[in-house]
């Protein structure tokens, strides 16, 4: 009930966020992207993960997004190390783009909302039971928005994650996609 209550109440953050400037060629973004993500505080391999996103165009060059992901990690292969863990995640935030001559860059910031189910090490081939945890973070990136056609983009971010959970510290994640305006 309570991850609810948050994605609710972020959805509603962006969607009342602001009024989109009459100049604009589209107000509304939906975006599906592939990538990968590892622990990069720790030393976790890369695995594989998807996103989700909806994001509104406040003014020009200034976006609100929110995006909604899985993706599993692990922090190693020693005892006490975590493995065959999943984050899902769903994040809210501003991104600032800065018009280049055949692309749009951008700086994103947010805060976010984290599932992390994993498995502890305890000693080589023995597991812990499967363990759940809920947290709060901390999301900055860089992105960048290809036109294929002006309704039709390939976007690509690079983005960091700092959790607040004693399991991951700072999670790393790179996208790519296709988003359409409209």
């Amino acid at each position: 009930m309570k991850r609810n209550s948050i994605l609710l109440a972020t959805l509603a953050v962006a969607l009342v966020a602001g009024n989109p400037a009459a100049a604009q060629d589209y107000t509304w973004t939906l975006s599906f992207m592939g990538g990968i993500g590892t622990a990069l505080s720790e030393s976790g391999a890369a695995e594989p993960g998807f996103q989700v996103g909806f994001g509104v165009q406040s003014e020009p060059q200034a976006n609100i997004w929110l995006h909604a992901g899985q993706l599993d990690f692990e922090t190693g292969t020693a005892p006490g190390a975590v493995t065959d863990g999943t984050i899902t995640y769903v994040n809210v935030g501003g991104e600032y783009q800065f018009p280049e001559s055949f692309y749009d860059s951008g700086v994103f910031l947010g805060l976010g909302f984290y599932d992390l189910e994993s498995r502890r090490i305890l000693a080589e081939g023995l597991l812990a039971p499967r363990d759940s945890e809920s947290v709060l973070g901390l999301v900055i990136g860089a992105t960048g928005e290809f036109k294929i056609t002006p309704n039709f983009v390939f976007m690509a971010e690079l983005v960091g994650h700092i959790l607040d959970s004693d399991d991951m510290r700072v999670l790393g994640t790179a996208h790519a996609g296709l988003a359409f305006h409209f």
